[in-house]
């Protein structure tokens, strides 16, 4: 998990935060 965290730091870091703002949209609609 090591190598595939520094390898796809950036991709994982990028994906957490479209999901966060999904969310938080979601959220504000409701």
């Amino acid at each position: 998990m090591g190598q595939f965290w520094n390898n796809e730091n950036d991709f994982v870091f990028t994906k957490l935060a479209l999901q966060a703002f999904t969310i938080c949209g979601i959220a504000m609609r409701r």
